[in-house]
């Protein structure tokens, strides 16, 4: 799954910005808490995800990495899901960038050409709404 950062860091509540940067892939066959939460937001799963942990592959000349590189920076959080409508899920919650998650950080695939930076994300829901909400394009 393609994911997308906002390139405003530290939004503020309802902020919205034309400036989404796509950064890197979400490895799904690696990170399941990920792909839970996607289908509980697109109502394939009965339980509702509040939060989850996760690592990105950034792509290593991304802005992403200059703008967000400092642990607990907060950032928008959008990812697009292919075969729904090409819809984007957008995170009601900013994601921030840690310093690591409990599980140990995976290893890119030994046969890509350029390697991703391997980094971690939290997203938590804003209080009282889902971890997603679907749109037909990036706000």
């Amino acid at each position: 799954m393609s994911f997308a950062a906002d390139s405003v860091v530290e939004p503020t509540a309802g902020s919205q910005s034309s400036d989404w940067l796509m950064i890197g892939r979400v490895d799904t066959t690696r990170e399941t808490d990920f792909v839970e939460a996607v289908q509980s937001a697109l109502g394939l799963r009965a339980k509702t995800v509040a939060s989850v942990d996760f690592y990105v592959d950034v792509e290593p000349d991304s802005e992403f990495l200059r703008v967000a590189l400092p642990d607990e920076t907060k950032f928008r959080v959008a990812t697009r899901v292919g075969g729904v409508d090409d819809a984007y899920l957008v995170a009601t919650g900013p994601g921030v960038r840690v310093r690591g998650l409990e599980r140990r950080r995976p290893e890119a695939h030994p046969g890509l050409l350029t390697r991703p930076v391997v980094t971690p994300v939290r997203l938590r829901a804003q209080r009282g709404q889902r971890l997603f909400q679907r749109h037909p394009s990036l706000p």
